[in-house]
């Protein structure tokens, strides 16, 4: 019962859906600057244990960084690169 698949399988399945999505993205101009958190996060919260939390502008940067090379993005734009698509069986969305 059920899909005959892996979960290597599937998990593929994820990284060339989330790659294709954002090629296509860029192909209509949609780059990094679009990935952004709303400005209320960096108002500190109050009240409980996150009391005095908030996230600034610099950390989501940094992380954007750190996610964009661990999934094989250009840092600067964060658009798959061409040996990441090739990788993932996706070339032909470079044409």
């Amino acid at each position: 019962m059920g899909w005959d698949v892996t979960v290597d399988e599937l998990l593929m399945l994820g990284k060339r859906r989330l790659n294709m999505m954002r090629a296509c993205n860029a192909r209509e101009g949609i780059d990094r600057q679009a990935d952004r958190l709303p400005k209320k996060l960096e108002i500190a919260l109050q009240g409980g244990q996150t009391d005095g939390i908030s996230v600034s502008l610099d950390d989501v940067e940094k992380a954007k960084d750190w996610y964009y090379a661990m999934v094989g993005w250009d840092v600067l734009t964060g658009v798959p690169k061409k040996e990441t698509l090739e990788r993932l069986g996706l070339g032909w969305i470079l044409d």
